[in-house]
């Protein structure tokens, strides 16, 4: 076999195989619904049959699998979803396009991860979610005394920045493709080994996976490899020795349990990283031997689609505030609601959101809710999201010893997985902030439930961490029953009778009035928000480590 067939085949075999190790078990098909098992017997079938319809048909329902799911999704099922169209349309159109694609689409995300990585708040170590990260990893190997002093965390925020930007650069290029695979393995490698919550190994199968089609030979005369057998065996050697290395790494953090995301992990870490150092021989031919051909206008089309595609998820939904818990600003500690942090004006986040601060029938509208209290069951599993007990107490003691706040929270977990993964805590939850449309998307997921709920609406779309913490000059108490959003009472903190502006579920309930195909149904469907932390510390200036 040789040439394109040799790599498309190659290379959606190793999806595949990807498809049935991670999702099935801890991904999107673990569902078991029957759309899931659709995809699954779409996926099976594509191990043992080679046809380019059934690829094409494959690879579409494994990204419808995702528009099902909307809201409830992880960036990196975003970024699959994309590729997986962008695989698609080039079987469909241009075969020839597709490496040029993903080269284009796989650039700019991590360009994009970077960028808003450059916000006040991930460059300083107090608040940033690198220390979290660069901490937890460096006690759990014994390293702490070398790695985790103040000068070594000042330089983390600036060094993962660079990192990813490099990632993004090195791979839009053919002649800094190893250079790219390199940085990509280093960065997910780290992050396959750091101990739970933040052990998000999966994400970097999702990315490895891709990488193979960019380093597989992308013209016709290249040949691959003429013993298929010997070929099987080494990719099966490869993927069980780094699937025992990984094993072995992070057992210390597990105990019985299997980590089986990072077994995967290190299975395709081993295979692309052997693939990298060996690559295959040049064939004698000189067939397909040239330069890379130019372009078709077919080609071109889904290139330029792809690219668009990946920006405006990438960059644009980050600006507009269409998404939050899936968008690519994953621990980033980027300010998405009340204002942007970061460093560049020209960047700003929630744009839809300040333009429909005033809208009373827009999804977007009902500006940011400070919650000081509630007893919704629901609402309390997701918010704030509290994983600190998952850090290990040596960690903890380390983040407190350099000055780092040794609570973390990730709200986004419970809203894509379930709260049934929450630890349970017995101290009150802290006062957070919030996007009035949030407290509403989950609030009508609890019915039949009454619920009160005291919040303060903040003056104005746009504030900083005092803004977040002090603004607003009274507190409002909604009691919702028989279920929200029936609203049965509302009282002030100041005596006063309650205004439209304390009755925040108002906004939404007008927006299904007039809820079409259009803005409100687009923001209906896509938003999930994280939540942010109040400290009872007033020391806060910064917006501290929020994960996603």
């Amino acid at each position: 076999l040789q040439g394109t067939m040799m790599k498309r085949r190659l290379c959606v075999v190793l999806w595949a195989v990807a498809q049935l190790g991670l999702d099935w078990k801890w991904g999107s098909l673990a569902r078991r619904g029957p759309y899931e098992y659709v995809q699954l017997a779409l996926v099976v079938t594509l191990l043992f049959v080679d046809s380019k319809p059934l690829t094409i048909a494959t690879f579409v329902a494994r990204a419808g699998g995702l528009l099902v799911r909307l809201p409830k999704v992880w960036d990196a099922e975003v970024l699959a979803c994309l590729t997986d169209l962008t695989v698609a349309a080039a079987l469909f159109f241009d075969e020839a396009c597709l490496q040029r694609a993903l080269r284009w689409e796989l650039g700019i995300f991590y360009v994009a991860a970077a960028l808003w990585k450059v916000n006040d708040a991930f460059l300083d170590p107090r608040y940033s979610c690198g220390t979290t990260y660069a901490v937890q990893l460096v006690v759990a190997f014994g390293l702490e005394k070398y790695l985790a002093t103040p000068a070594t965390l000042r330089l983390m925020g600036p060094f993962t920045v660079l990192l990813e930007a490099s990632i993004g650069v090195f791979t839009f290029f053919e002649t800094t493709t190893h250079l790219a695979i390199g940085l990509c393995l280093a960065l997910h490698t780290a992050i396959a080994l750091t101990p739970p919550p933040n052990n998000i190994a999966g994400f970097g199968v999702v990315a490895l996976v891709r990488y193979f089609w960019l380093l597989l030979p992308p013209k016709g005369g290249d040949k691959i490899g003429d013993d298929g057998g010997a070929l099987f065996f080494l990719v099966v050697s490869a993927m069980i020795l780094g699937a025992a290395v990984l094993l072995g790494a992070t057992k210390k953090f597990h105990g019985t349990e299997f980590d089986g995301p990072a077994a995967v992990f290190g299975a395709f870490a081993a295979v692309l990283a052997a693939a990298a150092a060996f690559p295959p021989p040049r064939s004698s031919s000189k067939e397909g031997t040239g330069p890379n051909p130019p372009l078709t206008r077919r080609g071109g089309v889904v290139v330029g689609a792809g690219a668009t595609a990946m920006a405006l998820w990438s960059v644009g939904s980050v600006m507009l505030g269409v998404l939050d818990g899936s968008s690519p600003n994953m621990f980033s500690n980027i300010r998405m609601s009340g204002g942007s942090n970061h460093l560049f004006s020209l960047l700003p986040t929630g744009l839809l959101q300040r333009w429909h601060y005033d809208d009373a029938s827009s999804v977007f509208g009902g500006g940011v809710l400070r919650v000081e209290a509630s007893n919704s069951s629901l609402l309390n599993a997701i918010h704030p999201g509290e994983l600190t007990a998952f850090l290990a107490h040596n960690a903890t003691e380390a983040l407190r010893a350099l000055g780092a706040h040794d609570r973390f929270y990730n709200s986004a977990v419970a809203n894509v997985i379930g709260t049934f993964v929450m630890p349970h805590h017995d101290v009150a939850a802290p006062r957070y902030t919030v996007p009035a449309f949030e407290v509403h998307r989950v609030l009508r997921l609890e019915r039949h439930v009454p619920v009160r709920l005291t919040v303060t609406k903040l003056d104005g779309p746009l504030g900083d961490e005092h803004w977040r913490r002090h603004s607003g000059n009274h507190t409002a108490t909604l009691l919702y029953s028989p279920f929200y959003p029936h609203l049965a009472s509302c009282t002030r903190s100041d005596g006063l009778g309650c205004t439209r502006d304390d009755l925040f579920h108002l906004t939404f309930v007008n927006a299904t009035k007039t809820f079409n195909w259009g803005l409100n149904s687009l923001g209906d469907r896509l938003q999930m928000w994280n939540s942010y932390v109040i400290y009872d510390d007033d020391q806060q200036t910064k917006l501290h480590c929020y994960g996603s």
